[in-house]
């Protein structure tokens, strides 16, 4: 079986020009937890596929002592890679951005990667401007852009409540690890004692949240956030319009309340009134 290292100690590339990360204090130990936990897994498989040990070795695996021992071919390398734990990277991606992107190329050098998206059934919503085939079809299109291929992709519903969208993601991915930012720890207390959980530093000053408030402010800056294909799509559905609505509508809630008590207010001063 082969062994790879997942090293998290970079934080999450977000563009040349944009300012330094600002991670935690205890990002590399956050980091390290990610990489020691993959390693561990990878162990477990090892020790549970040799003979005498947890049983037959599986068909067409080589032992890690092997692998370690000879070079691999590509061809030979493709059946060691079913063996690799299946990780999930949960998340909403509305939309996707290059810190997404980082941290992909990272988790998936360790595991079979799946990119969950989460909250598939909102659309035209401030935090959910996009539906969850939308936010698909970006991300599917960003990672073709960026030439890396074997990550899955699937969007899921969020249900009634975290527990459910738990469950169905377990249901539905099937995974090994959790990968899961320290920002996430309503959901991290839920999945520790259904899967393992591992967690990772939300480093970069990236996000989808300032490109959502870029395109709402009209500031063309938010194109370098992300890649391309994401920018074609995001215009081709609509986005730019659908996001500058949501936010006005937002805004326009939020005003309404002031102004009901200032024309409260002036009615009493000025002595109008019901009549």
């Amino acid at each position: 079986m082969i062994s790879r290292r997942l090293n998290c100690r970079v934080g999450v590339a977000t563009s040349s020009a944009s300012s330094p990360s600002s991670g935690p204090p205890n990002a590399t130990r956050d980091s390290n937890r990610v990489r020691v936990s993959v390693e561990q897994h990878h162990a477990r498989r090892a020790r549970a596929s040799r003979p005498g040990v947890g049983g037959r070795p599986r068909a067409g695996h080589v032992g890690a002592r092997d692998s370690r021992s000879r070079a691999v071919s590509l061809r030979e390398a493709e059946p060691l890679k079913r063996t690799w734990p299946v990780g999930v990277y949960w998340g909403r991606f509305n939309p996707p951005h290059k810190g997404h992107l980082a941290m992909i190329r990272k988790l998936r050098r360790g595991c079979r990667l799946t990119v969950a998206i989460g909250s598939s059934e909102h659309k035209n919503e401030r935090s959910n401007p996009f539906s969850g085939a939308e936010r698909k079809a970006m991300l599917r299109g960003y990672l073709k852009e960026s030439g890396i291929r074997g990550v899955a992709v699937v969007a899921l519903n969020d249900g009634k409540s975290k527990a459910w969208a738990l469950d169905n993601l377990i249901r539905k991915c099937k995974p090994d690890l959790l990968f899961l930012s320290n920002d996430k720890t309503d959901l991290v207390t839920i999945a520790k004692h259904k899967v393992r959980v591992v967690r990772f530093p939300r480093t970069g000053r990236v996000s989808s949240t300032l490109i959502r408030g870029l395109i709402a402010r009209g500031d063309a800056r938010w194109k370098s956030l992300t890649g391309r294909s994401v920018a074609r799509a995001l215009e081709r559905v609509g986005g730019i319009r659908r996001i500058q609505r949501a936010y006005s509508r937002t805004r326009s809630v939020r005003r309404s309340p002031r102004q009901g008590n200032r024309t409260a207010r002036s009615g009493r001063q000025t002595g109008a009134g019901t009549r």
